[in-house]
């Protein structure tokens, strides 16, 4: 029996929900506890507002640098602004000529070539006696012509409906490598290369080619002199030229760029935030009691319900009625409240969550106490009281338990912890009830009750919990 005993005081189980519940039984001090510490944070935080408002120095210093973020921050804004116009006017244009130029049409693999090389001829002869009075312009006729083919403005010649004429919006050099120059202007050759997309618009920049050369040679016989521009070259075929392809991709590339640096700007004006005012205001004040207070309440709610959680487990006191059948081998004989009703309908139904209840009658009570008496007492004829709660209770216990116990001697011992006269009642024969007072009788109490009526060889009947 010994061993038993050591074994159960060694293994305690320890249920979460009456610890929930005892805490929650001191819900007067929680609430006071919480509103004490909410009043106490907002208001050391509302005050340290207040006096920082009624600082005129820090009053100051908070404006100017106030204002001078503010300065920092609309400046700063104007430019991200200036520069997102800028980039979006750019993507437009890019766009724009996406969709419509040439060079980004033309398929590298199936580009249309027309090839025309060109003689001029000045009839020039050297003099060897005359060198220096009879110069050779035969290279400078030839660079004149090369000069002029490559001012030939391409988008606005390929223009149609459907091709809008580009060279205003062109962002990549318009259309110019339409056409390329070559050749020896030293001996007056020229070469034209001619590309297009189809064999049509190779003959229709060809158009603009030949005008420019006939418009140019006679503004060279007039001011240089007579020559000729005799074609000793033209062939047309189809080729592949990756250049084209080099062209797509680079702009495809700058598009992307764009956009991208699009976005990377716009990100910047969302995450530009414009400085707020420091300086305290009424509403500011209030505001942060209130923040500060509602942190405060948060908090007092979690110190005092460890408080209360550390209190109920360093205590260790009767706080559950099925604390003492998961501790102790005896049973609970029941509840006696005496009809003292619990003072509010918290109280009433926190106790009942722990397994004490008013809503009995004192008779109900006692009628049940008496009914598990008898069926755990059998034929026995004596019963003793003994418990870690008031002599007067055990008194008043015993003349309300003897009206209903007929035939049953009942005599009140004590407190056998503390009481000598509780130890000599165990010397006699009888059945031991343990009367303990709820939330008032230690655990170790109980245990050392407990062993003492073990020991005195008599039948431990059971508990009855007190209030």
């Amino acid at each position: 029996m010994q061993t038993e005993m050591n074994r159960q005081e060694d293994v305690v189980e320890i249920s979460l929900m009456d610890l929930f519940w005892s805490v929650l039984r001191h819900w007067r001090s929680i609430i006071v506890g919480i509103l004490i510490c909410g009043m106490l944070l907002g208001g050391y935080f509302g005050y340290s507002e207040y006096k920082d408002r009624i600082d005129a120095k820090l009053v100051k210093q908070r404006q100017t640098t106030y204002e001078e973020a503010l300065k920092t921050y609309e400046i700063k804004k104007a430019d991200l602004e200036r520069k997102l116009a800028n980039l979006e006017e750019i993507s437009a244009r890019q766009q724009f000529y996406q969709e419509n130029a040439l060079m980004l049409q033309i398929d590298q693999y199936n580009v249309y070539i027309r090839m025309l090389s060109y003689y001029v001829n000045t009839g020039y002869e050297i003099i060897p006696e005359l060198y220096y009075q009879n110069p050779n312009y035969t290279a400078v006729i030839a660079t004149s012509y090369k000069s002029a083919i490559d001012r030939i403005k391409v988008d606005s010649i390929i223009a149609t409906e459907e091709s809008p004429d580009l060279t205003g919006r062109n962002p990549n050099g318009g259309a110019k490598k339409l056409i390329q120059t070559s050749g020896d202007t030293a001996s007056g050759i020229l070469t034209i290369k001619i590309y297009g997309d189809t064999q049509e618009r190779v003959e229709q920049i060809y158009a603009a080619v030949a005008e420019t050369l006939s418009a140019q040679k006679e503004l060279l016989n007039q001011a240089i002199g007579e020559h000729s521009l005799e074609l000793i070259s033209d062939e047309s075929y189809v080729d592949v030229d990756t250049d084209f392809g080099s062209i797509q991709t680079t702009f495809e590339d700058k598009v992307s760029s764009t956009e991208e640096e699009i976005e990377n700007t716009k990100e910047e004006l969302d995450k530009l935030k414009k400085p707020v005012d420091k300086t305290p205001t009424k509403k500011t004040i209030i505001k942060k009691t209130v923040k500060f207070g509602a942190l405060g309440l948060l908090l007092g709610l979690f110190v005092m319900a460890l408080f209360y959680l550390v209190h109920v487990i360093i205590q260790d006191k009767l706080n559950s009625v099925e604390d003492i059948r998961k501790r102790y081998t005896a049973p609970v004989l029941g509840v006696y409240t005496g009809g003292n009703s619990l003072k509010t309908k918290l109280d009433r139904f926190f106790a009942k969550k722990l397994g004490v209840t008013d809503s009995k009658s004192k008779e109900e009570q006692l009628d049940y106490i008496c009914s598990n008496i008898r069926f755990y007492l059998k034929d026995g004829k004596k019963l003793l009281l003994v418990g870690n709660c008031e002599m007067e209770k055990l008194n008043s216990l015993k003349e309300e338990l003897s009206s209903l116990l007929e035939g049953v001697e009942i005599k009140a011992g004590g407190n056998v912890n503390e009481n000598p006269q509780a130890m000599d009642a165990l010397r006699e024969e009888a059945a031991v009830i343990c009367v303990e007072k709820w939330t008032t009788t230690a655990n170790r109490e109980i245990r050392h009750e407990l062993k003492t009526v073990q020991a005195s060889g008599n039948q431990n009947l059971g508990y009855i919990v007190v209030s």
